[in-house]
């Protein structure tokens, strides 16, 4: 697993308790379930949507980089939104990663 993805859930554990909120008081801020939330901090879940992050970024009071930590800080912009863009239109990681290697890039 990325080190920047296995480390998601425990930074939004650590800032959901650094504001003293309860996963049930998080689940309901961002209308997540409870065991998603869950899953997500004991790293079971590990590459959530775009959405649930920015829904946890929000209830939260934090920017995304506090979540994703610097791994993704660094990288360009329009690679970012490239591989938002792939995920929304339904392509998994294992197709994104098949077209990379069948195209030598």
């Amino acid at each position: 697993m990325n080190s920047v993805l296995s480390d998601l859930g425990s930074r939004i554990r650590d800032i959901r308790m650094q504001r003293n909120l309860s996963i049930s008081t998080l689940a309901s801020r961002t209308g997540i379930a409870k065991s998603y939330i869950s899953c997500i901090e004991r790293n079971l879940k590990s590459n959530p949507s775009v959405d649930v992050l920015e829904r946890l970024c929000t209830a939260l009071g934090v920017e995304l980089s506090a979540l994703i930590g610097p791994g993704l800080e660094r990288m360009e912009p329009d690679w970012i939104q490239l591989a938002h863009k792939a995920q929304q239109s339904g392509i998994s990681k294992d197709e994104f990663l098949d077209f990379i290697r069948r195209h030598g890039l």
